[in-house]
């Protein structure tokens, strides 16, 4: 088996959203002290990446197979993925990314991640077992090998079949526990969906509270076959050379102190490098005051010059991309919604 630190677990696990994409050093949004008082919710709601769309229908079948799970947050990211036609509720106590056509919801302080990931393949749908055969947790650094497999109960997610499976291995004497999930979607295609959470506090119960942040977001998948991209904001490239590279002209994407980083992170994880078509390699320089209000500012290097964006999360207005750089394709929707 493959050696893997505990610490780097999620960075590990992350590969399983970036396997149809060039690896790339994630971006990381700078933490620091919030300077504002939380917008109201009629604030938010001005505010959207995206126009805001119908309320998630409950998965059909969905509550009934899964396990009754008691939901505590009052409030939750929506975080709709229109690359992938599906959306997801992730309590806000999470961490979310996106990154194309797949998504994660992370707890670090539980080493704990839920990622769903979008896969269409050129032969019949894999179910959770036969992927695991395949290599999906190779991909992520662990030796599918090692792991002991139970298949769980056949359910329903969104109208569709699915497949729960268990997993547990034990990498350099740190046990971990998860759950596989397929949701069959064609002949060709399905959504993968998988928890697992390293074991190495007292205070890490996967039985008692991974498996049901993993369960409260299954619960939640809904797939839209005929989901409507006009809904969302496109991968718009500006036609003002300054847009983005000045302080005065700074990319909205609103938020505010409640959503504007995630939406921030969001937006950075989907841009691409135009010359590779990767993932941009962007990092964050220190926050700027500016006004009343805060800039985020982020360096990369094209053309062996060094150029900085800033990215203000306070007010909105449809983002578009600098020129010079380019994008996934539709930006997904981050919302605040009460269940």
């Amino acid at each position: 088996m493959k050696s893997l630190r505990i610490p780097t677990l999620l960075l590990c696990l992350s590969l399983l959203l970036s396997a149809c994409a060039t690896p790339s050093s994630p971006a990381q949004v700078p933490v620091v002290p919030n300077t504002e008082a939380a917008p109201s919710p009629s604030q938010v709601a001005e505010m959207p990446l995206a126009t805001l769309a119908q309320e998630v229908t409950p998965a059909v079948g969905a509550t009934e197979a899964l396990p009754s799970v008691q939901i505590t947050p009052s409030e939750f990211f929506k975080v709709i993925v229109p690359l992938g036609q599906f959306n997801f509720l992730s309590p806000t106590d999470a961490k979310v990314s996106v990154m194309g056509p797949h998504a994660s919801a992370t707890w670090e302080d539980l080493n704990l991640m839920v990622a769903i990931a979008y896969r269409a393949h050129t032969v019949d749908a894999i179910d959770p077992l036969t992927a695991v055969d395949l290599g999906m947790l190779n991909e992520i650094g662990i030796d599918p090998g090692q792991v002991q497999v139970s298949q769980g109960d056949e359910i329903m997610v969104s109208g569709y079949p699915a497949r729960i499976i268990n997993l547990s291995v034990d990498i350099d004497q740190a046990p971990l526990k998860g759950e596989a999930l397929s949701i069959i979607l064609t002949d060709h295609s399905y959504l993968f969906v998988f928890g697992m959470q390293m074991l190495v506090k007292p205070t890490n119960d996967w039985e008692k509270d991974g498996k049901m942040r993993f369960q409260q977001i299954a619960r939640s998948i809904n797939f839209d076959p005929n989901a409507d991209s006009s809904l969302y904001v496109r991968c718009d490239m500006a036609t003002d050379l300054e847009y983005g590279y000045k302080q005065e002209k700074p990319i909205k994407v609103g938020g505010g102190e409640l959503l504007g980083k995630t939406r921030m992170e969001v937006f950075i994880n989907n841009l691409l490098d135009m010359q590779t078509s990767s993932t941009l390699e962007i990092f964050p320089l220190d926050p700027i005051q500016a006004g009343s209000q805060v800039l985020y500012p982020w360096e990369f290097t094209s053309r062996g010059e060094k150029q900085t964006i800033y990215i203000d999360t306070t007010n909105f207005e449809e983002p578009k991309i600098p020129i010079g750089i380019s994008c996934r394709g539709i930006l997904p929707s981050i919302e605040l919604v009460k269940p």
